[in-house]
């Protein structure tokens, strides 16, 4: 699996439990002792349902790029949908699963599906675009994500199914992202890549969720496979290699699952 080496970052994560039927704001970490990965299970097509396996996956390029900019009046959200999203997308905030957007082909508007798609959107105040797909460019804004969610879930309609293309833990203010799905020895496995003002930091996971932790600055942010909590700030120091000082915990490579 390709492997992505992060020079002078520091990163480190504390595995905790993450219940959906919780509404915890992002940096915040339970009381128990135990500190056990729970990553939620978001219903989704298999890939060989909606693909028809791998090899019917175009090669090259990007299969979701996305961003989300808080405004005065709610998100501004900027996506790329490509090949995966075949007849239109779907995207929530986490875990209160409200419906943001809503993006369909006008095939998809004009079925009894997209009817009921576009009647959810809009009763939940989402947005709702029609326009060609796949590799649909999409700019709108939406309303202001529940003050809870820290995640965001992005699906595509194939025409077999919802297919789950990312489900990112990104806290509640500005996020970004890319995914793309590619095919090793006959399995579909995803690299999510998460971006901020100092870069990106990208990971192969061997399913849909990881997690961005890129509130603590540019010497300290990373990305991880599955839905964790993310370091307390006030425990990453700056490096400085002039003074002798050690970063914690030092520089590290970023691998997924292989």
């Amino acid at each position: 699996m390709r492997k992505f080496m992060l020079i002078g970052i520091c990163a480190f994560s504390l595995i905790a439990e993450v219940a959906m039927s919780q509404t915890k704001r992002e940096g915040a970490r339970p009381n128990a002792p135990e500190y056990i990965a729970m990553t939620p299970n978001f219903p989704t097509t298999a890939a060989s349902t909606a693909f028809a396996g791998a090899s019917e996956l175009p090669k090259g390029g990007h299969d979701l790029e996305i961003t989300g900019d808080p405004t005065a009046n709610g998100l501004m959200l900027s996506m790329n949908l490509g090949r995966l999203f075949r007849q239109g997308a779907k995207v929530y905030s986490e875990p209160s699963h409200t419906l943001i957007f809503a993006g369909m082909s006008p095939q998809l508007n004009a079925s009894k599906e997209g009817e009921d798609l576009r009647s959810k959107a809009i009763i939940g105040g989402g947005g709702v675009v029609v326009t060609d797909f796949p590799n649909a460019a999409v700019r709108i804004e939406v309303p202001a994500r529940p003050p809870d969610d820290y995640g965001i879930v992005v699906y595509a309609v194939t025409g077999s199914g919802d297919f789950l293309v990312a489900a990112g833990k990104v806290g509640g203010g500005r996020f970004g992202w890319k995914t793309t799905w590619a095919e090793l020895n006959g399995v579909l496995d995803p690299t999510h890549c998460c971006s901020n003002a100092c870069g990106e930091v990208c990971i192969d996971c061997s399913g849909p969720y990881f997690t961005c932790c890129l509130q603590c600055g540019c010497q300290c942010y990373n990305i991880e496979c599955g839905w964790i909590w993310c370091i307390n700030c006030g425990s990453c120091s700056k490096a400085d290699d002039s003074a002798g000082a050690v970063p914690c915990p030092g520089v590290r490579s970023v691998s997924g699952a292989t």
